[in-house]
């Protein structure tokens, strides 16, 4: 059973990114799996780096998901799978008031 809610889709989280800093930096949503989520965003003019163009890709997976608190490490990669990045985010999980 996947730890996302039913309905979360690749075209839903892509259109839930219009109008927002994702949309603004490129980064498109391209997989959804159990406990983990995938995204690409292009090196260009809006994220350059002395190092080259092209794409990294994001994949967040789910570390620790419970009632109150959720753990998701981030690793971030070239298109040729060379690490660039691993980050860790722990979040509190609020109830949502009326």
């Amino acid at each position: 059973m996947s730890i996302f809610k039913v309905g979360v889709t690749l075209e839903s989280l892509n259109k839930m990114s219009v109008n927002t800093m994702l949309e603004h930096l490129g980064i498109q949503f391209t997989e959804i799996g159990d406990g983990t989520i995938e995204a690409r965003m292009p090196v260009d003019h809006r994220t350059h780096q002395p190092f080259g163009e092209g794409f990294v890709i994001g994949r967040v997976k789910s570390v620790h998901v419970g009632k109150k608190t959720h753990v998701w490490e981030i690793r971030i990669t070239t298109e040729k799978e060379e690490l660039v990045c691993i980050s860790r985010i722990t979040m509190a999980v609020l109830d949502k008031k009326i």
